[in-house]
């Protein structure tokens, strides 16, 4: 069964989000001193210092990392026996027939999740290059990434229980669940 525009355009979305956590680091590369903070404390106070190519190397491979989970959780997903699905009624939604429309929903919220953690991620690297360039030894609008990461355990959990919620049915008429995301 092929994929929906809507499927599609949920698979592209961690992609389109991954591009700003690439070009970050190059924006900044030539204005970051060449020793900068890399670490910094609950109140935002840098404690740990390293070269440049460290904290760009950093945010580049979370950037990655999380790309790479998001494909290898959807192959998971894709690709596992029913019996390691964390999902109510997993025989049924991992039978080979009901698989490709397990990916159908399963992958908005597997989407979300992982753009999530990229917006959080070039919001939080965005602040720790901003203060490198300006010499600061104190983040600026540190708590910008408490509120993010409270919308993200917020969001996590309410979509997880609409997910469980939604496979907690055992029809799955495509045409019925049709815009459930």
């Amino acid at each position: 069964m092929p994929l929906s525009k809507n499927t599609k355009f949920f698979v592209l979305l961690p992609f389109i989000f991954f591009i700003p956590n690439i070009i970050l680091p190059i924006y900044y590369n030539s204005k970051l001193p060449s020793k900068v903070a890399i670490h910094y404390n609950g109140d935002g106070d840098a404690d740990n210092w390293g070269s440049k190519s460290t904290l760009i190397g950093i945010n580049v491979a979370l950037s990655i990392f999380s790309l790479v989970m998001f494909l290898l959780t959807c192959l998971c997903v894709l690709k596992c026996p029913s019996s390691m699905l964390n999902i109510p009624n997993r025989e049924y939604w991992g039978s080979s027939v009901m698989r490709p429309i397990l990916m159908e929903k399963i992958t908005p919220f597997l989407s979300l999740t992982f753009t999530f953690v990229e917006i959080i991620d070039f919001f939080m690297f965005f602040i720790v290059f901003r203060s490198n360039v300006h010499d600061s030894k104190k983040l600026e609008g540190f708590w910008v990434f408490y509120v993010l990461l409270t919308l993200f355990v917020v969001s996590i959990i309410s979509l997880s229980f609409r997910v469980r919620k939604s496979f907690s049915k055992t029809h799955a008429d495509p045409l019925i669940d049709k815009g459930e995301w």
